[in-house]
């Protein structure tokens, strides 16, 4: 009987379910659709690759340590990779346990960042963060070493977690991880229990702001598509030969914000205004000293505007894209104007032996947007950059105050947004005629990293 029972149990979680053999749990387009017990629907950031799923039984023992409980558990794991290494990782897990779990999910962390509840796709969950080091005892690590992607040698992670079904049996778990390799400190540097210097929190804030816009949780709904306000496209893939003969895809976003190309991650990533739309044309063309070739011709066509994202391989002149598109609604005239502005001032300064960029955007740069412009840039000789801190712009402008590249500072550095961040970037508005409201154009400074 109780081998009977279990039997049933270890069906009813990996079908998933007893009752019905055509219930699914499945991942399309970065989102894991679950029409089981919990409906719901997890979306995970373009940025992000889907690796696979994985299964695994296991025992724990109970809270009060008197049985060993069963668990059942199937993992969704997403990578953003640069290189071999997966700086950063999504996770889904879904659990079932035998009997039920407890109310503070997170009760056993004593040390950690944060912890506390808050709402994912109306409904409350529980999370906490944390120092950890990437074990190969967790199955999703081993899965993801085993995909061939290298891991930190100690990371931060953050959890979310919400147990579902009347018995409070099955739980569904988000993890978010990111490498702590980017600032120069040991992983014992970054305890929660020690001393964390200014550039740590900011470094923390910056992940946990990362973390929440890497995935949404959304209400399940069969035979429709959920869009969120980040990622709004309908998918259709098209396929067309190329002069090599090889079936080649296309990719092609909504779009948000109008920037410059940038490269990061092995990708490169085009936006255009509202009203363009990029065409993809493969010719071989090559990035300076990398051996990454491309090749994008824009023209105007009116109505949908788009992002397109071109999956780049190193040395290979085929390219893998899918295109994705929808149509924008209709909205009314804004009193903003974006224009697109591409230019970026680059100047070595001697006595820090640092790189600076002066970049220009065509928006409202609040602090994470300017740390992430910042980031998102990769100089030909390959450096890569950061906002710097206060004290390091200021030294920077009373060195060098007059001169072109820093002129348009003057009188200003550093704005400070609604949470008391500082970051050097400066705002100047062009009048527009009545029908056309104001030009916004910012002036970020980004510094490069050791």
């Amino acid at each position: 009987m109780k081998r009977f029972l279990f039997s049933c149990l270890l069906i009813f979680f990996l079908l998933p379910g007893c009752t019905s053999l055509q219930v699914k749990r499945e991942v399309v387009d970065n989102t894991l659709y679950s029409s089981a017990n919990p409906k719901l629907q997890i979306k995970v950031s373009s940025e992000f690759e889907y690796l696979g799923e994985i299964k695994d039984v296991g025992d724990r023992k109970s809270v009060g340590g008197t049985r060993m409980l069963t668990n059942w558990s199937k993992w969704y794991i997403f990578v953003d990779p640069e290189g071999s290494r997966a700086a950063r990782v999504v996770s889904i897990k879904l659990e079932r346990t035998e009997t039920r779990y407890t109310s503070d999910l997170f009760g056993w962390a004593k040390i950690f960042y944060g912890k506390g509840t808050c709402q994912l796709g109306g409904k409350s969950f529980q999370f906490f963060s944390r120092r950890i080091y990437p074990s190969m005892s967790v199955a999703s690590f081993k899965y993801i070493t085993e995909k061939g992607y290298v891991l930190p040698r100690c990371a931060i992670n953050k959890r979310f977690a919400r147990a579902y079904g009347a018995k409070n049996n099955i739980l569904v778990d988000i993890t978010c991880l990111e490498d702590l390799s980017e600032l120069p400190y040991s992983c014992s540097d970054w305890s929660p229990d020690s001393v964390l210097q200014q550039d740590q929190i900011e470094y923390i804030e910056q992940f946990n702001s990362n973390c929440d816009n890497s995935f949404a949780v959304l209400k399940y709904e069969a035979g429709k598509e959920i869009y969120t306000t980040a990622d709004n496209y309908k998918s259709e893939t098209k396929k067309f030969k190329t002069s090599d003969k090889s079936e080649q895809k296309a990719e092609k976003y909504i779009i948000i914000q109008s920037r410059q190309p940038i490269f990061k991650a092995g990708k490169v990533i085009f936006y255009a205004l509202e009203g363009d739309t990029l065409d993809i044309i493969l010719e071989k063309t090559c990035l300076s000293g990398t051996g990454i070739c491309w090749k994008v011709k824009c023209r105007r066509t009116g109505g949908t505007g788009y992002v397109v994202e071109t999956m780049i391989r190193k040395n290979h002149q085929v390219i893998e894209r899918e295109e994705k598109y929808k149509k924008t609604k209709k909205t009314e005239k804004s009193t903003l104007i974006v224009e697109n502005k591409a230019e970026t001032i680059s100047f070595f300064d001697e006595k820090t032996s640092k790189e600076w960029l002066i970049l220009t955007d065509s928006r409202q740069v609040d602090y994470n947007t300017a740390s992430n412009l910042c980031k998102s840039k990769v100089s030909d000789t390959g450096y890569i950059y950061r906002l710097p801190s206060p004290d390091e712009f200021k030294d920077l402008f009373k060195r060098n105050k007059g001169t072109d590249s820093l002129s348009i500072f003057e009188g200003k550095t550093y704005m400070t947004d609604s949470l008391g961040k500082v970051y050097p970037v400066v705002f100047s508005f062009t009048s527009g005629s009545s029908d056309k409201g104001f030009s916004l154009t910012a002036r970020v400074a980004c510094i490069s990293t050791d």
